[in-house]
Parts: structure tokens; C-alpha cells; sequence
């Protein structure tokens, strides 16, 4: 599937980019396609998928693949976990708490 999806997209944008040059007047890539930031970061997703069922394979063959495992679960845990420690901290507080919530994480 993800193969699938970062096919079509790349098929998807070069079918636009081929009807501008046909219909220039009519039909460009900023007006009939998604906002170039939106592309990449779909096109980095699908790739991201890819490498990690790659890598899964290489290095955790024993282990099955659960992919909804690989969310960002740790991180809002993670935040959560500094949010209670200080409700409004800044990078540098941030970089003071990690020993709290390494310690509050081993409890």
C-alpha cells in the first residue's frame, strides 16, 4: 500500500505537470495538485513506511510487524510525562527534565 500511494502521487503530479504544458492556460500544478509541502511530506511518509518494513525485516526477522506499534504513543507519553513535571517549559527546561522523567519512566 505504500508503494501503491507513493506511485500514484509521483504518477499523480507528472499527469498535472504533462496537462500544464498541453494546457498552460487552464491547468497548472499550484492550482490543481496539493501544496508542494503537503507532497513531500506524503511522499516522505510512504518511503518511511517502506524503510521501516525494510529495515524490520533486516534486523527483527523474528519479531512480527506491527506497524500501529509505531505511532507517536512514546512521544505524547513523553511530553505528557514533562507536562506534569513543569505545565510550560521551554527547550533548555526541557533538556534539565529529561533525568526527572528518565527517573519518573523506571518507577
Amino acid at each position: 500500500m505504500a508503494m501503491t500511494s507513493f506511485f500514484f502521487l509521483r504518477f499523480w503530479r507528472k499527469h498535472i505537470l504533462n496537462l500544464s504544458e498541453i494546457y498552460p492556460d487552464f491547468i497548472s500544478l499550484k492550482k490543481n495538485f496539493l501544496a508542494d509541502q503537503s507532497y513531500s511530506i506524503l511522499i516522505s511518509l510512504a518511503e518511511s513506511i517502506v524503510l521501516l518494513v525494510k529495515a524490520h525485516r533486516e534486523f527483527y526477522s523474528s519479531v512480527p510487524l506491527l506497524s500501529w506499534m509505531h505511532g507517536s504513543e512514546a512521544v505524547e507519553h513523553f511530553f505528557g510525562v514533562a507536562r506534569q513535571i513543569n505545565s510550560d517549559f521551554t527547550y533548555a527546561d526541557l533538556i534539565y527534565l529529561i533525568p526527572k522523567i528518565a527517573q519518573h519512566s523506571s518507577i
